[in-house]
């Protein structure tokens, strides 16, 4: 009887005790720090599996982990800049990225961007080893210079574009040769025993008329290659030169006299002018030769004065051959009395043309 009791007493005690056990809350997973890291899942810990990874945690880059939990240093940005290592070239440099701007002379791609070279800060596309003023991108070689402002522009070492300075003086001076220039008058005769020989070209005009001069590079960079081109005639058909040819020989004797002018002839001055640069002034010191074609016969109109019977050039140096045979002597024919009287020309036009190059080039190159 009092076991029966004892044995009902106890089983009451264990059923009081199940409710109680029951009543307690339930343990919250997350609240569980599965790894021993020191934080759970509620506390932050994003991988409670694994206990290198936690709030805690230095973030490894590139090991395919959130190491510190923090959404601020991703995994693929090993050097924290804010730009993922497929799109920074430096991904170990926080100052390297696209987002940055480039630093000249430092060695390193600061903005990713191979077009913003390191040797080019002002990005004229020149690196600062042919680029005379790297902080300017109006200077460079291929700069457009503007004349005595300070700046050189174009990096020739020089305030002024000479190229064009020097084509604007020698294209000033051949304006200004261009003109008239007098010829010295012709004459000769030679007699013996009342046969002679009497020749005479008066009123010769040798006229200069400029072409387009051609400015090139020369041996130096002061010094330019000039190619002048211009043409050079003898009178005109208004105003012509006069040619008189009379001779009385044994074998024969003639009159002749005739007016006559030339087409134009190419005669081109080459040469060089070499300029002395000395601060805000420029000296031009000019050597020419002229090439010009040889005289002919195509280029001479020849018309008989007024009064004479004829002229033809065949002719009076016909006569010319009488009075040779004569006289036993060699005359020039009329093609090289013409011919010298357009070297004579040329030879003046020459010191001329030198001359107002000189001038010219010196004053346009100069500083105002």
């Amino acid at each position: 009887m009092v076991i029966s009791l004892l044995l009902g007493l106890l089983a009451c005690s264990d059923s009081f005790k199940d409710d109680a056990d029951t009543n307690e809350p339930a343990l919250d997973p997350n609240d569980v720090d599965d790894d021993g890291d020191g934080y759970t899942e509620n506390d932050g810990d994003c991988d409670d599996a694994d206990d290198a990874v936690s709030p805690d945690g230095q973030e490894v880059a590139y090991n395919g982990k959130d190491d510190d939990c923090s959404a601020e240093s991703p995994d693929d940005d090993g050097d924290g800049d804010g730009v993922a290592v497929t799109e920074d070239c430096d991904d170990g440099n926080a100052a390297v990225s696209p987002e940055a701007d480039e630093v000249p002379y430092n060695g390193i791609d600061d903005d990713c961007n191979a077009r913003t070279s390191d040797n080019d800060a002002d990005g004229d596309g020149f690196e600062r080893d042919t680029d005379c003023d790297d902080r300017n991108a109006n200077a460079n070689p291929n700069g457009e210079e503007v004349a005595w402002n300070g700046t050189d522009e174009n990096c020739d070492g020089y305030d002024v574009d000479l190229q064009a300075c020097v084509t604007a003086g020698v294209q000033a001076a051949m304006r200004e040769v261009s003109g008239d220039y007098p010829v010295e008058d012709f004459s000769d005769e030679y007699t013996l025993f009342g046969y002679g020989i009497w020749r005479s070209v008066v009123n010769q005009v040798a006229t200069l008329t400029a072409g387009t001069p051609r400015v090139g590079e020369g041996s130096t960079a002061t010094t330019f290659a000039l190619d002048l081109g211009a043409t050079m005639s003898l009178n005109t058909a208004d105003n012509p030169f006069t040619l008189t040819l009379e001779y009385d020989v044994a074998l024969d004797e003639g009159f002749f006299e005739c007016t006559g002018y030339t087409s134009p002839m190419a005669t081109d001055f080459e040469g060089n002018v070499g300029l002395r640069v000395s601060g805000e002034r420029v000296v031009a010191t000019t050597s020419v030769t002229a090439d010009r074609a040889p005289f002919s016969r195509d280029v001479l109109t020849l018309e008989p004065y007024p009064g004479s019977p004829t002229c033809s050039l065949d002719l009076i140096d016909t006569g010319i051959g009488y009075a040779e045979r004569y006289f036993g002597i060699s005359l020039p024919r009329s093609l090289s009395v013409f011919d010298s009287s357009a070297g004579q020309a040329v030879a003046v036009m020459t010191e001329e043309v030198e001359a107002a190059v000189d001038r010219n080039v010196a004053a346009a190159c100069s500083k105002p």
